[in-house]
């Protein structure tokens, strides 16, 4: 039975947050409906990850859809809850950590610092690589920008639920509202999650990926751990974000001989047909990933070195479902790869189209890029996924090694 809800406003951080679970041992499943029924899911799930898809609503529907799937789980008996948010807080993280709050005892406790990829919190301020959040690349994003650094002014701009700043690693004793911690190490976080721990205050929580892989030590849901599997020796990669750190990673893999095909616009913007031409690109493409064991599909045009803020969300939507049509025609020409999702967008226009509704995350190979499975006709596929924010820039090449792909 599902012992542990993590609700996640999109779908690279839930599968990033759960993983930290699974690969402890405890049976993941991550999926993308407001509707659930507790009772129809599988006996073997231990936590259970909905993808809201909330963090481009208004703060108003975002708290409506959070309270309501809340309201089930608490029905349901569910024991523990985990508000997953946002490591550059964007999204409604004030109003989705209020609607949590106000079904399950007044209170979270809330760490937004994920240390290991540079996000810290320091006297209430969200930094990221010791830069204040407002001032580093989220600040520049071409979507959501994110303008504040303060998290309580953050949080206050979607409720007015009291938030009380904890600036040391200990639990109070009692508080209402949210609870907010500094933390400037995956230390700090293993210190507060300790002090919740003695104290018994670990039933609802907030956090990234960063508080949640120091919960699964502390949270009784593992059971006896699988040995990963063995994962197809190619490597498919298929990019719509805009973000400039992936740009930077497609970049940097370019020049070390990586192909890297600039998908035509014209096919992104007319769709996905079935005329000559494409069957000819698809052909090349395949033929290029045997041949080289690894392809990256990117549909940023050449010469871009910076984020896109051009790209309109109607569009980037558009081009997210088309590239899941293209993975489709792909995969039914007979592709045997392992794929690389990079941004949100990206993994909902491929599950769309290939008409899956979960995925089942495994392990995490790099921090915040996990590789999870999914049913596919009658084939498991894997599959892995990134925010675009997110990674070094020879993350391709780090994964290529890590897969054993002989370039």
């Amino acid at each position: 039975m599902v012992k542990l809800l993590i609700l996640a406003d999109d779908f690279t951080g839930a599968l990033d947050t759960s993983v930290q679970f699974a690969k402890k041992g405890a049976v993941s499943s991550v999926i993308v409906t407001p509707e659930i029924d507790f009772s129809a899911v599988d006996a073997n799930v231990r936590v259970l990850v909905v993808d809201t898809e909330t963090r481009h609503l208004s703060c108003n529907e975002a708290g409506k859809i959070v309270a309501q799937i809340t309201g089930q789980a608490v029905k349901a008996g569910i024991p523990y809850i985990y508000k997953k948010t946002d490591s550059a807080l964007r999204g409604n993280v004030g109003a989705e950590l209020a609607a949590v709050a106000e079904l399950v005892g007044g209170c979270i406790h809330f760490v937004p610092a994920f240390p290991e990829m540079g996000r810290t919190t320091i006297h209430g301020i969200q930094y990221v690589n010791g830069v204040p959040l407002a001032k580093s690349v989220f600040g520049e994003d071409p979507f959501e920008p994110t303008l504040i650094s303060s998290v309580p002014d953050i949080l206050r701009q979607g409720t007015s639920m009291p938030v009380t700043l904890v600036e040391s690693q200990d639990a109070p004793e009692s508080g209402s509202g949210i609870i907010l911690y500094d933390a400037a190490s995956q230390s700090d976080i293993k210190k507060i999650a300790v002090s919740l721990y003695n104290k018994k205050k670990l039933h609802v929580l907030a956090g990234c990926a960063g508080f949640a892989s120091v919960l699964a030590d502390l949270l009784p849901l593992s059971d006896t751990k699988a040995p990963p599997p063995v994962y197809p020796d190619r490597l498919l990669m298929l990019c719509g974000s805009v973000n400039p750190v992936s740009m930077l990673q497609m970049d940097h893999a370019e020049k070390l001989g990586i192909p890297r095909i600039h998908l035509p616009l014209r096919l992104l913007e007319d769709g996905i047909g079935t005329g000559d031409n494409l069957q000819k690109l698809t052909d090349d493409w395949i033929r290029t990933l045997e041949q080289k064991h690894i392809l990256i599909l990117d549909v940023n045009p050449p010469a871009i070195s910076k984020s896109r803020p051009d790209v309109r969300k109607e569009e980037r939507l558009k081009v997210a479902d088309h590239l899941g049509l293209l993975l489709k025609r792909l995969l039914d020409d007979g592709v045997t790869a392992t794929l690389l999702l990079t941004g949100g967008d990206t993994v909902l226009g491929v599950m769309r189209n290939l008409s899956v509704n979960s995925l089942e995350p495994l392990e995490e190979l790099l921090p915040a890029t996990v590789i999870s499975r999914f049913r596919y006709q009658d084939s498991y596929y894997y599959c892995i996924t990134k925010s675009g924010g997110f990674g070094r820039p020879d993350l391709i090449l780090d994964l290529a090694k890590i897969l054993r792909i002989n370039m």
